[in-house]
């Protein structure tokens, strides 16, 4: 799926803020050590920082408020995988970002779940989505990238209460800024 059908659903704010540039998104991914998924850079070229219907928040890299920042958010994120995982190895026992099939955080809702990469080997844009429940541990990979997940997510192919509650999203669909 391209950006376009997401565009089409919920369309992205006049101005955006905290887009980024090439030379920007290559400092991000120096700093993470890996490449990020060429959709997902197309996802904060049109919509920026914000959140959708106030409650799936997207991580920008480029972002300075260290709850919706990809770089803060993340480590903060991926810590508590960590203690997660060493506290609890029987729940959560998946890997951690940066080992193989780790989950790199890439947005979250207000009641904590967490949309994820699962990172694999080659290219960043092979990576699939999978959303992390940490109330209980659950992990689902998707099987498809940022910008396809956000579609089904907002057009209903996507319904699971584990996740996202049954309001969710709105009929319309909103990108609000911060």
């Amino acid at each position: 799926m391209t950006i376009d059908l997401l565009l089409k659903l919920m369309p992205p704010p006049s101005s955006p803020i905290n887009t980024g540039n090439s030379n920007k998104w290559k400092n991000v991914e120096k700093e993470l050590g890996v490449d990020i998924p060429t959709d997902y850079k197309s996802i904060i070229s049109a919509y920026g920082s914000g959140s959708v219907d106030y409650y799936l928040w997207l991580l920008n890299p480029f972002e300075s408020n260290e709850y919706i920042s990809l770089l803060k958010k993340s480590r903060v994120l991926i810590n508590a995988f960590i203690e997660l995982r060493l506290q609890f190895p029987e729940r959560y026992n998946s890997p951690v970002f940066p080992e193989l099939g780790g989950l790199l955080p890439w947005a979250f809702t207000d009641s904590g779940v967490e949309i994820c990469w699962i990172v694999g080997k080659g290219n960043s844009d092979d990576w699939t989505v999978g959303i992390h429940n940490p109330a209980n541990g659950t992990i689902v990979d998707f099987k498809c990238n940022a910008v396809s997940f956000m579609v089904k997510l907002l057009s209903k192919e996507i319904v699971d209460s584990r996740f996202f509650p049954d309001d969710f999203p709105q009929s319309c669909p909103t990108f609000v800024q911060p």
